[in-house]
This record gives C-alpha cells, structure tokens and sequence, in this order.
C-alpha cells in the first residue's frame, strides 16, 4: 500500500471538514503533518481536536448564557416565553434548568398555569436528582392555580412516595389541600392524621382540619 499517495487524500478530508475558525495549533499540525509523519500526526490532531471541541463547547456556553441575560431584560413575558422557547433548542444542557425556570417565572407572570405546569414537567425531565422534586411539586402547584386539584393530587401522590424525609413534611401538606379542594375528604382526612401521627407537635391547623373533616364526614 503506497501510504505517500494516501497522505494527501487523508490531509484534504481533514482540512475541509475542519472549520476556518480552527485552533491555531491544529494549523500548525497540518502544515507540518507529513514531516511529523501520518500515524502520529493524526494522534496528536485527536488530542488537539479535543482540546479546540472543548474550548468550543465553553465559549458556545458562554454565548447562551449571554443570550439568556439578554432575553431576561425583556419587558413582554410573552416575547420572553417566545424567545426562551427558541433558545432550548440550542442551548447546552448546563443552562437547560435556568431556562425552564424562567420560563415558569414568565408563565406565571401572564397567569398561563398550563405552560407553566409544562416548564416545571419539562424542567423534571432533565433528570437532576436535586432539583427533581421540587420540580414536580412545582408542576403540581401549577395544577392547583389552574383548578386542577385531582391531576395536582396525583402527582403529589407519586412524589410523597418517593421524596427525601425532609421534603415529605411540605408535600403531605400540599397533597392533603389538594385532596380536599378535589372533594376527596377521606383521602384528605387520611393524608392531615398522618401528618399529626408523623408530627405529633404539628400547627393547631392541622387538628383544626382534622376536627373539621370528620365531622364533614359524620354529616
């Protein structure tokens, strides 16, 4: 095989996919290529297309981020969920949270509880262990501003089961409103003695929603 042929065909392939803006040194490596010789060259072009991807990525980040700050000043929340909508289809993984989160804050503002409900969802979907739950709690209350109690008190359900001990006290309570203003009494009832069997010093608003859903229920 006559590698002396290949080098050229191999040196254009590598030249042409690579973008004008390349790393400098990526320049130097091909114009040196055939002195350094094929094999180790296109080595040290791997590590040096690496390192230009990663550099990249940083500065395509940056530029995001900046464009965020940019469509935060924006007066319209509508033209701030138009453009933030845009925005996630290009913009890196890392300020993926920040951009449904001010997508909830610009949907709330126009009392859209529907889209906000979807930006909390979407927000969850990311799979971020710390910020999972909050989410759905979010999406939950969403639910309940648009009136939606039973779709509120389902979701809330599948959270409390699977929630941190120190987020479970907040969810129990926002379950059992939920399931009260959806005219599940028992179900309410049910979720404010298990509030004041875990937390037997629990705010005299829980024994006063006790006393009064037994006795809605006596009636």
């Amino acid at each position: 095989m006559n590698t002396t042929n290949e080098q050229p065909g191999i040196l254009r392939t590598i030249e042409q996919e690579m973008d004008a803006d390349m790393h400098p040194l990526l320049k130097k490596i091909l114009e040196h290529i055939k002195s350094i010789g094929l094999g180790i060259g296109i080595l040290i072009v791997g590590v040096a297309l690496y390192a230009w991807f990663t550099s990249y990525q940083a500065e395509h980040k940056n530029r995001s981020v900046s464009q965020l700050g940019q469509v935060l000043i924006v007066n319209s929340p509508a033209e701030r969920i138009a453009q933030l909508t845009a925005m996630l289809g290009s913009a890196p993984q890392s300020i993926q949270p920040a951009i449904h989160l001010e997508l909830v804050s610009s949907c709330l503002e126009l009392k859209d509880f529907a889209q906000a409900e979807r930006s909390w969802q979407a927000l969850a979907q990311l799979g971020l262990a710390d910020i999972q739950d909050i989410a759905q709690l979010g999406a939950a209350k969403s639910l309940m501003l648009a009136g939606n109690y039973a779709e509120a008190a389902a979701i809330l359900r599948t959270l409390k089961a699977g929630t941190s001990d120190e987020f479970v006290s907040l969810v129990a309570n926002t379950l059992a409103f939920a399931e009260e203003q959806a005219g599940n009494t028992q179900a309410a009832l049910a979720e404010y003695e298990a509030i004041k069997d875990k937390e037997p010093s629990s705010s005299p608003f829980v024994d006063y929603k006790i006393t009064q859903l037994k006795s809605e229920n006596i009636q």
